[in-house]
Order: structure tokens, then C-alpha cells, then sequence
């Protein structure tokens, strides 16, 4: 009898672990190639930049420890990257992201990033994200980067919706023109680079904080102009 009950408490326990690892909440599925996590990337240019910045070893490969030594991923002005960014999430001890590549030529200044998805959620040491041009990215989920403080957001034309977290001290963006909505959870309104600068998105656009920041958000110059309406 005593060892049918450990039997049934393994499996409770083995039940609500697998459950902890299904859906938003889990953790990653396995690597295809175990001791290179560049094997869960789908864009041949991310990848090549990941080897040529992270193989610490020269091994040909991104190992899990490589990747957990990790800190900064930064695009040198003319690097950029086109296409996803789909394996930055086995990155999980990174803390600033730089997309703020562009270069002079001709007359004309140069954006190379065209990612339509970013997703966030696994790397949850961010303190820092740089975004400029990112020509197709639509959604922007932020919210569960918990420790986030800084975030710039230029020109992203296709940027429709905007979401930030709790902690979020610090944004400055603009001349995302279509953006309509922003879901911001900090109870203190983030601050820009300067106390007297607007946040320079659409005027029509809504911004959801908590209802007890509403007022506060209101009569802060930094985002007085734009709609400010209470979270539901």
C-alpha cells in the first residue's frame, strides 16, 4: 500500500511538472542539435553573426554555455540583419539588445532589419532594448521582461501595438505611424531622455495604464499628448 501511494504521488508530481512545461509558462523544446543552440535559428544571417560573435571556442558552434555567457547582442552600424531573429531566446542571461544598425551611402541613410516577430518572453535578465527601423514588426510584447528598464523604438512603420512592463523606466521613440495602441503596466510613467520631450508616436493612439496612474500619466509632459485611458 505505501508504495502505491509514492507511485501515485511521483506521478501527481511528474503530472504538475509537465503541465508547468506546456504552453507560455514552459521551457524551450530541445535543441536539434544539443551542443549548438544556433540549430533552433531558421535565418542563415542571425546565425552566421551568433558564430562569429558567441563561438568563444572556435568549434563551429554555440554551445549552451557559450550562450549563457551572453550578455549583449549588438548590430554594428552596417551589419543589420535581414530576416527573423528566431533563436535569440536561447540566450537566456541577455540584458541589452541593440537593432540600431544603419549606414550612410549615396545621400541616403540605410536600414537592414526586416523581421516581422520578436519574441522576447525566454529572455528575462533584458535591462535594455534598442529598436530602429525594424520595418515589418507589427506586435511588440514586452511583458514579461520583468527586469526591462530602457526601451527605443524608431521607425518602425508596420508597429502597430506596443506592450510594456511593469518596471519600464525609461522609453524614447517616435515616427511609428501607425501605432495604435500601447499597454503600459508601469504604475510610474517611464521617463524620456529628456524630462521636456515628447513621446513622439500618433496622437490617436491609446495608451492603457493602471487605473490608479491614470491621472499621473495625464499631467506628465512626456505623455500628455497621447490618449490615456485605465487598464481593464
Amino acid at each position: 500500500m505505501k508504495k502505491l501511494w509514492l507511485v501515485g504521488l511521483v506521478a501527481v508530481i511528474l503530472c504538475n511538472c509537465s503541465k508547468e512545461n506546456d504552453g507560455n509558462s514552459g521551457s524551450l523544446p530541445p535543441l536539434p542539435d544539443p551542443d549548438d543552440v544556433c540549430s533552433a535559428m531558421d535565418n542563415i544571417e542571425f546565425m552566421n553573426f551568433c558564430y562569429e560573435k558567441f563561438d568563444a571556442n572556435k568549434d563551429g558552434k554555440v554551445s549552451v554555455r557559450e550562450a549563457e555567457a551572453v550578455r549583449e547582442i549588438a548590430f554594428s552600424k552596417g551589419e543589420g540583419l535581414r530576416g527573423s531573429l528566431k533563436g535569440i531566446e536561447r540566450f537566456p542571461n541577455l540584458e541589452i539588445l541593440d537593432c540600431d544598425s544603419y549606414y550612410w551611402a549615396s545621400g541616403t541613410w540605410y536600414y537592414k532589419f526586416s523581421f516581422a516577430e520578436l519574441d522576447l518572453r525566454y529572455n528575462k535578465m533584458l535591462k535594455e532594448v534598442l529598436l530602429h527601423t525594424c520595418s515589418n514588426l507589427v506586435t511588440l510584447d514586452l511583458s514579461r521582461n520583468t527586469m526591462l528598464e530602457e526601451l527605443s523604438v524608431y521607425e518602425c512603420n508596420a508597429l502597430n501595438t506596443l506592450i510594456l512592463p511593469e518596471n519600464l523606466k525609461k522609453i524614447v521613440g517616435g515616427d511609428c505611424p501607425i501605432l495604435q495602441k500601447i499597454i503600459c503596466y508601469a504604475k510610474n510613467p517611464p521617463k524620456g531622455s529628456d524630462p521636456d520631450y515628447y513621446l513622439r508616436f500618433p496622437e490617436e493612439c491609446v495608451v492603457y495604464v493602471p487605473a490608479s496612474s491614470v491621472e499621473a500619466y495625464k499631467t506628465t509632459t512626456f505623455w500628455m499628448k497621447l490618449d490615456i485611458r485605465p487598464l481593464n
